[in-house]
């Protein structure tokens, strides 16, 4: 199969999201594994460090990727959902497949897929595929994030006894697939753990700690637990000190089990430098600041707050938000901590392009919402667009874009579209 362009290749792909989506009747390891022994189960050819959890795992792989990239190896890391373009989901060392590289590998592997006679998701091609090519690409090693969950998520066909667990913060988030209490979404995540398996996670409450001992019990897997995080760039936000100080804690592990080598510092203070795609990242517009953060969870923008209250003390805040339909997501929560931090808010509405994106809620209800919590300038429009340039318009200097990795999505096209980044 030929694809032309990033454009194509997503078009293609969203031709694999099932509609209407229905994760639950896909959430199982079947196709997937079996689409991954058919192209040579590649996820078995390579040493993999694979994250899990609810907070800080797209930016705790994003740091074990830089820590091993800055020790001089090679790397691959996977993620997900992709934040601008798919290709994204296949980088080497933290740099995407360029647009023609991705596009005539890809349609590759689509022959694949094809000739398999399987009928796999968006998300199970997309993951196999990034085995598939860091295999082809030989890296030294591939970070996994999960997509959702654990023990049944896609990536979590690589089972070889060297990989390495990382459980990043477990909260409540996807119950309507992973459970109704932090006891039950823990033992989604612990699913990652196979036999032998070393284990990196903080200190977190008993209900998750129990769930994850058991789990390492049970596959006679190391738990090798921080207590407390350790501040290595005390001028990173405390959330990311905290992914960092677990990340460098992996990087660390397998470095010396693989190569005898330490991991030196000038790597960890390389790797506090990369900025994570829609994590407090910062752009400019002319003389205003716009901040990124995908925090869709009280959990989640509670960190994003204190983050922004740290770096932007005292400042007049407009933000644009859209949340999803969630189980477990309170609005008027999620609300409240918004009022807490901005003046001025747009709500706006956006699609479903990527597998697992769940729809959003409608405008006018977050906007009632924002209003209920005492926010008094309220903007709603269904519009993505419309939504940005009115934020833009806003007097404040200091924007936020946050509820949902989803509509960063759309959003950062239409701010790289307008500004140089910081």
């Amino acid at each position: 199969m030929k694809i032309a362009s990033l454009a194509e290749a997503a078009t293609i792909l969203n031709g694999f999201i099932p509609r209407p989506i229905n994760v639950h009747a896909a959430y199982n390891l079947e196709t997937i594994s079996k689409l991954a022994a058919y192209v040579g189960d590649p996820q078995n050819k390579m040493r993999v460090v694979h994250v899990a959890g609810t907070s800080g795992k797209t930016s705790t792989s994003h740091y074990i990727a830089a820590l091993l990239k800055a020790s001089g190896k090679k790397v691959g890391l996977t993620v997900s959902p992709h934040i601008s373009e798919v290709n994204e989901r296949v980088q080497i060392n933290l740099i995407p497949m360029p647009e023609p590289d991705f596009c005539r590998a890809l349609g590759e592997f689509m022959d694949l897929v094809a000739a398999s006679g399987l009928k796999p998701t968006y998300f199970e091609i997309l993951m196999t595929f990034a085995y598939w090519e860091f295999a082809r690409q030989g890296v030294d090693y591939a970070v996994i994030e999960t997509g959702l969950g654990g023990l049944l998520d896609g990536s979590n066909i690589a089972s070889r006894a060297d990989k390495v667990c990382v459980i990043t913060d477990i909260g409540l988030d996807h119950m309507h697939i992973l459970g109704n209490t932090i006891a039950e979404i823990a033992a989604q995540k612990a699913g990652i753990i196979h036999d032998q398996n070393p284990v990196f996670m903080h200190v977190q409450p008993e209900a998750v700690m129990g769930v994850i001992e058991r789990a390492c019990d049970e596959h006679h897997a190391a738990l090798h637990v921080l207590a407390p995080a350790p501040s290595l760039v005390p001028a990173l936000p405390p959330y990311q000190q905290r992914n960092l100080a677990l990340a460098a804690a992996a990087a660390e592990f397998v470095l010396e089990r693989d190569n005898g080598a330490a991991l030196t510092p000038q790597a960890i203070t390389q790797a506090a430098t990369i900025q994570v795609p829609g994590r407090m990242e910062v752009f400019r517009v002319g003389k205003k600041t716009i901040v990124l953060d995908g925090a869709h969870n009280p959990q989640k923008l509670a960190a994003m707050a204190a983050g922004m209250h740290a770096g932007y003390p005292d400042a007049p805040v407009a933000a644009l938000v859209g949340f999803v339909q969630s189980k477990e997501a309170s609005l008027a929560e999620n609300a409240q901590l918004i009022a807490g931090l901005a003046g001025r808010v747009i709500t706006t509405e956006f699609g479903t392009t990527q597998e697992h994106g769940p729809a959003s809620l409608a405008a006018h209800d977050v906007a009632a919402a924002c209003r209920a919590a005492g926010v008094s300038g309220v903007l709603e429009t269904t519009k993505v667009d419309e939504a940005v340039q009115a934020l833009l318009d806003s007097p404040e200097q200091i924007l936020l874009v946050t509820g949902s990795l989803y509509l960063i999505s759309y959003v950062r096209p239409l701010i790289l579209a307008r500004v140089g980044k910081l």
